[in-house]
């Protein structure tokens, strides 16, 4: 535990800016694999958060939430639907 972080940081890391869609930065974590991002300010470049795996989660649902239908509109539990 020698080394300083400055030894073995990612000298470019991926990342997302402040003008980013949820859904870019979702694409970004799936495609290098990575379970958050740093934010940067669009305009400065200068670093201002992170965005994690579970903030990408908690868009997606809020989003679905809008597109689903109401929940008594459904026809089954799903303790009620056979397993295959």
């Amino acid at each position: 535990m020698g080394q300083t972080v400055k030894d073995i940081m990612t000298r470019d890391p991926v990342t997302v800016t402040t003008n980013d869609l949820m859904k870019h930065a979702a694409e970004k974590m799936a495609k290098h694999r990575l379970h958050a991002l740093p934010v940067v300010d669009a305009k400065r470049g200068h670093l201002v958060g992170i965005v994690t795996a579970k903030d990408v989660m908690r868009d997606v649902m809020r989003t679905a939430k809008h597109c689903l239908p109401a929940e008594d509109s459904f026809s089954q539990k799903i303790a009620d639907i056979p397993a295959p």
